[in-house]
C-alpha cells in the first residue's frame, strides 16, 4: 500500500496496489536513500505533445524538475542515484485531469529501511481555477507554436508557489479553458461554450476534497471571452458565480475563501468585486475576501498562448501569500 510507505499528495485513490492521479499536483512524497523504481501507466497512449506529464522533484528543487512524458506505460523506471545521502523526493502529476489520468504502481526502494513519509503541514489550501491555476504555458514562450502538454507544469504555478510560501498542504482543481457560465470561445463565436462550465466538474459529492483552511478561486478569464461587456451576461455571471460560492460554503463551512482575479484581463474586476460584496451583505459571511491581482506585464515574460510565465506566477503568489498571512485563522 502506498499510504503505508509514503505521504500521499492531493486527492488520490488507491485500489489493488495502484495509485490513481487525476488532479494536478497529486502524487507521493517521502525521504529515502538510494535508487527508486516505479511503474507509471497512462489512461491512454498518445504522443508527447498531448500526453500527461509526471515530475520528479529532489530536495524541493521545483525549478529543476525531471519531467517524464507518459505516452505509454513506463515499467519499473529507475531514478535517483545512491550517493549515500538522505533525499526528499516528490513524484507529482504536472498536468491537469483533462489531459489524462495516471496510475502509479510497483514502488520499490533500494534502501527500504531509510524510507519515511514527508512531514504533514498544519494548514491546507484548495485552489480552484482555470489554466492560470494549472500552470498552463509556464514552460513555453508566447507565439512559439501551438500549446503542448509539455508546456504545462503545476510546479511553476502560483498555486504551488503560494502553498510553499505559506507552509501549507495544497490541493488543486484546475481546468484550462473553463469558466462559470462559459468556457473559452474565439472572437468569431457568440454562443457560450457549455462544455467548459467548471461547476459541472467540481466534486461537490463523492470524492470530495478534504475541508481546507483556505480556498483560493481564480475564475472569469474564460467567461470574459463570451461576456464581452454585455450587461445581461455580466448579470448571469454574477448570479452563477454566487451560486458556486454558496455551494462551496455548504461543503466547506469553516474555510476562508479568497476570490481572486486580474492576471490576464481586468474587464470583470467590477463584477467580481461586486458579487463578493453583495454575497457578504446578504449572507453575513465575513469569511470571504476579494483579491485584485496585478495584470501580467511583458517585462516579466509571457508563457505559451499568452499565459503567465513563472515570474508572473511568483508575483501572483506573493500577492496571495500576503493576503492569506494577513487573514490566518
Amino acid at each position: 500500500m502506498f499510504s503505508e510507505k509514503v505521504k500521499l499528495l492531493g486527492r488520490t485513490n488507491e485500489n489493488e496496489g495502484k495509485l490513481l492521479l487525476k488532479d494536478s499536483y497529486t502524487g507521493i512524497s517521502f525521504y529515502c536513500k538510494g535508487s527508486i523504481t516505479l511503474t507509471i501507466t497512462p489512461e491512454n497512449e498518445t504522443d508527447k505533445d498531448n500526453c500527461p506529464y509526471l515530475g520528479i522533484v529532489v530536495d524541493d528543487d521545483m525549478l529543476n524538475v525531471t519531467k517524464l512524458a507518459v505516452t505509454k506505460e513506463l515499467k519499473d523506471i529507475k531514478f535517483l542515484k545512491n550517493d549515500g545521502k538522505l533525499h526528499k523526493i516528490e513524484v507529482v502529476k504536472l498536468t491537469e485531469e483533462q489531459y489524462g489520468n495516471l496510475w502509479l504502481s510497483n514502488l520499490n526502494f533500494e534502501d527500504e529501511a531509510s524510507v519515511k513519509k514527508s512531514e504533514t503541514l498544519d494548514k491546507s489550501i484548495l485552489f480552484i481555477g482555470d489554466s492560470i491555476t494549472a500552470g498552463y504555458g509556464v514552460n513555453g514562450i508566447d507565439g512559439e507554436g501551438d500549446f503542448t502538454t509539455f508546456e504545462e507544469n503545476i510546479l511553476g504555478s502560483s498555486a504551488i508557489f503560494t502553498a510553499r510560501k505559506t507552509g501549507s498542504e495544497v490541493f488543486v482543481f484546475a481546468r484550462s479553458g473553463h469558466g462559470i457560465i462559459s468556457g473559452w470561445i474565439p472572437p468569431e463565436i457568440d454562443v457560450p461554450n457549455k462544455d467548459g462550465i467548471i461547476q459541472d466538474f467540481f466534486p461537490f459529492e463523492g470524492e470530495t476534497f478534504p475541508e481546507p483552511d483556505y480556498i483560493v478561486i481564480n475564475l472569469g478569464t474564460n467567461d470574459n471571452s463570451y461576456i464581452r461587456g454585455r450587461e445581461e451576461r455580466i448579470k448571469l455571471f454574477k448570479n452563477e458565480y454566487t451560486k458556486f460560492i454558496v455551494n462551496l460554503r455548504k461543503l466547506y463551512p469553516l474555510a476562508k475563501i479568497f476570490v481572486a482575479y486580474g492576471v490576464m484581463d481586468t474587464e470583470l474586476l467590477p463584477a467580481i468585486r461586486d458579487l463578493v460584496k453583495e454575497y457578504k451583505e446578504q449572507s453575513g459571511d465575513e469569511n470571504l475576501l476579494f483579491v485584485k491581482l496585478d495584470k501580467q506585464e511583458e517585462s516579466d515574460g509571457i508563457g505559451a498562448a499568452g499565459h503567465p510565465s513563472i515570474a508572473v506566477n511568483e508575483k501572483v503568489a506573493d500577492s496571495l501569500t500576503k493576503v492569506i498571512l494577513e487573514n490566518i485563522q
